[in-house]
């Protein structure tokens, strides 16, 4: 599995470095991005979604009509045996709205889980300010549990060194139908150069979902590389 793994993030690399430098000739403003995570856990809206794993994802993004249209995918090697796949699709461009700036994305993600699998869709805004950024959304599970939510994030990325790492704290609230979900913790992001840089971080989770998507005070972590184009 590992070296099927290898072959596909390498095949990845090429074909984005290939279409990073021929895109001019196809459709302006489209960019790539590539990268691996290995992780202890994975969560989405504070539930459970995968124990240990290696993730191998594709993001692709381009400027259309005003905004910015975006496709992802992930390929997951779970370490206790399998594969998973999700894909995103979103849709995001910024709204003047009484004279302040906010950023909104539409968006559609398909997931799967070690516990079931769904779709959901979504809308988030999101607004910084000096001292804090502020994210809020309303999403809708389609499938699965059915589970309607709100999302709140607040989060502020900051620098320790000249321009790296940058450090960026977060806490995000889940309230949903069925269950409440809380997450804190920070990521880690140190350019490499060349469009090149390395991901780490640390969460804490807990909510009061029942059955496999149940957390209770677990502390997850992440470490991962990434490459634009």
């Amino acid at each position: 599995i590992m070296k099927t793994m290898k072959k596909l993030i390498l095949t990845l690399l090429m074909g984005a470095a290939v279409f990073g430098t021929t895109n001019a000739n196809i459709v302006a403003n489209i960019s790539a991005e590539v990268g691996t995570t290995v992780s202890t856990s994975s969560h989405r809206n504070g539930l459970l979604l995968r124990g240990d794993s290696t993730g191998y994802f594709l993001d692709l993004s381009s400027d259309i009509g005003g905004g910015e249209v975006g496709f992802g995918f992930n390929m997951v090697d779970l370490h206790g045996g399998g594969n998973d796949f999700d894909f995103s699709f979103s849709y995001g461009r910024s709204f003047n709205i009484l004279g302040e700036d906010l950023y909104t994305d539409f968006y559609y993600n398909e997931f799967d889980s070690q516990f079931g699998n769904w779709e959901e869709i979504g809308v988030a805004t999101s607004y910084s300010t000096q001292w804090v950024d502020v994210a809020g959304g309303i999403w809708k599970q389609v499938g699965g549990s059915g589970q309607f939510g709100l999302k709140v994030v607040l989060s502020k990325g900051f620098q320790v060194i000249n321009e790296n790492p940058i450090i960026t704290p977060y806490i995000e609230s889940n309230f949903a139908e069925d269950f409440q979900s809380y997450v804190s913790g920070a990521k880690i992001d140190y350019d490499l150069g060349n469009d090149l840089s390395l991901n780490l971080g640390v969460s804490l989770k807990n909510n009061t979902a029942d059955g496999g998507y149940n957390i209770d005070g677990e502390w997850g972590y992440a470490i991962g590389l990434k490459k634009k184009f």
